[in-house]
């Protein structure tokens, strides 16, 4: 049986992972870490799972000290590099990101960095993000049009560097103006995203518009 721990309530998976008979349970009631690590620790006593899992690198010292308290294996995540995670998580980066005894991360490059930057002693193991191909399939080729659409799906955060792509996809469109480019996703920087598309539009390179619907 899989059980999910949430710091927060109403994230935009949590219906369907519901639906999927997954309890999700709230621990985060409290913003104080001692007792939000009390709560956890007192919920994995009560459920007695095999393994517990981090899903993002602000909760790996919670994982990590829960695993070593009820003595059960704990994996700690990585979903950006490791800059990142140190730089938003403070004076805890460090540790988050060398205490637990496995971490998983989705992206070979942030594995890269941690090797690099010499944080990690214990294994780092890839875990590709995948999609569901019953769900997502290409269209039939079709060798009559001549547009090739470059699609970026994703949040729209800072993160995610859509600015970059939008920067990288200008560049491209003066060389192949039958290239175009659609963000597909929703977020703080819609309205940034909007404009800097239309600044480029206005320079005629033939971006598509539009936030949430494409680009």
């Amino acid at each position: 049986m899989c059980y999910v721990f949430s710091l927060t309530r109403g994230e935009p998976y949590e219906a369907s992972i519901r639906a999927l008979g997954v309890p999700v349970i709230w621990v985060g009631q409290q913003a104080i870490r001692i007792v939000r690590l009390w709560r956890i620790f007192t919920e994995i006593r009560r459920w007695k799972p095999t393994i517990i899992q981090s899903a993002h690198s602000y909760v790996n010292l919670y994982v990590t000290l829960v695993a070593r308290l009820t003595g059960r294996p704990g994996i700690g995540a990585i979903r950006t590099d490791a800059a990142q995670a140190q730089h938003a998580l403070g004076y805890l980066g460090r540790l988050s990101i060398s205490m637990p005894s496995a971490l998983i991360a989705n992206s070979s490059q942030a594995i890269r960095t941690l090797e690099e930057s010499g944080l990690r002693r214990s294994p780092s193991f890839l875990l590709e993000n995948v999609v569901d191909t019953d769900l997502f399939k290409p269209l039939p080729y079709n060798a009559a049009r001549s547009d090739v659409v470059v699609l970026a799906v994703g949040r729209l955060h800072p993160l995610k560097r859509h600015d970059l792509f939008l920067e990288v996809m200008a560049r491209i469109t003066r060389f192949a103006p039958q290239t175009r480019a659609r963000i597909v996703g929703g977020g703080p920087l819609e309205e940034e995203l909007q404009a800097l598309a239309a600044r480029s539009e206005n320079r005629g390179n033939g971006l598509i518009r539009g936030c949430k619907c494409p680009i």
